[in-house]
């Protein structure tokens, strides 16, 4: 440094170490279950962070709760709604720098099913078909099937809504109780499952 007085005297002075330089800090988490399933909605995430970071910030737009623990945050989100969900972290070092970071978690439906155990074909205007009931399967992989008690296939489908009448090549079948199988692949991993039952035709 070089200062020059009034008087026109000149002073020279070095100064050393004046200035600091730090690595900038990088904002990183982990998120302890992605996807999250709409009846299990609570997760939390664990900051993996590079540089002297020593405040964090936690936010997600639609979350129901954001519980701040320092280095980890519990988020909850809405019961029973599929959707996608962006969770930012902001990290702080103590000279005042700061790194964000956005990660996106999908929550979505768990595997619901339901198949009722009989229905009554007879006409009138209750139960005259039977079906099933799923959510949170991949709809591209599903097949049913029903079984008379001799083990033949007397109806099938791929389509998740179709229903069944009571009857196989157009005629009616007699009362009485038949098998059904349901093969699909869950929606987010390629598990395989397999379910059977009984169906009661009363007529």
């Amino acid at each position: 440094m070089t200062i020059t007085s009034n008087y026109g005297c000149v002073y020279t002075q070095e100064f050393q170490n004046i200035v600091e330089v730090t690595t900038p800090p990088e904002a990183n988490f982990a998120i302890s279950k992605n996807p999250a399933t709409w009846f299990e909605t609570e997760i939390q995430t664990t900051e993996s962070c590079i540089g002297d970071v020593v405040e964090y910030d936690w936010y997600s737009q639609g979350s129901v709760s954001v519980l701040n623990n320092g280095g980890s945050a519990f988020i909850t989100y809405p019961e029973g709604i599929a959707g996608t969900y962006p969770i930012t972290l902001i990290a702080t070092t103590n000279e005042g720098c700061s790194d964000t970071i956005t990660l996106e978690i999908d929550i979505v439906p768990d595997v619901i099913f339901y198949a009722p155990n009989s229905f009554t074909p007879d006409n009138d205007e209750h139960n005259q078909t039977w079906s099933i009931v799923v959510e949170g399967i991949d709809y591209q992989n599903f097949s049913l099937e029903i079984f008379n008690k001799w083990g033949e296939t007397i109806w099938e489908t791929k389509d998740i809504t179709a229903e069944w009448d009571g009857t196989y090549n157009n005629q009616k079948v007699a009362e009485g109780t038949y098998i059904w199988k349901a093969i699909y692949k869950d929606r987010e991993n390629d598990g395989r499952k397999i379910h059977t039952g009984y169906i009661h035709l009363i007529r």
